[in-house]
């Protein structure tokens, strides 16, 4: 439940504008986000639903996928664009050294 409650604070905070439950955002980021991103939301949001309402224990290969996934997700959305602005910023001060 609690990489599923993740995902739904990153999503609120990066897309604000975004209304209804997990599914409907989720939905809603479709052609936003690579197909594979989506799908895995759906399974992370999944993951949480069988946590919260089944009488089992969920499978714990699903919930170490699940942990992989929302990591991985933190790191598309946070990390990613930070390394690649210091990236070309990187690129470009390069370029103006070797002009200069």
């Amino acid at each position: 439940m609690a990489y599923r409650r993740v995902m739904e604070r990153s999503l609120r905070k990066e897309h604000p504008d975004l209304k209804g439950n997990l599914a409907d955002r989720i939905k809603a980021l479709e052609g936003t986000l690579p197909d594979a991103i989506i799908d895995m939301a759906n399974q992370v949001r999944f993951l949480g639903n069988d946590g919260a309402h089944d009488e089992d224990d969920p499978d714990m290969e699903d919930v170490a996928n699940g942990r992989d996934f929302v990591r991985l997700y933190l790191v598309y959305t946070y990390e990613l664009p930070a390394r690649i602005a210091r990236a070309v910023k990187a690129r470009e001060d390069r370029k103006i050294t070797k002009a200069g």
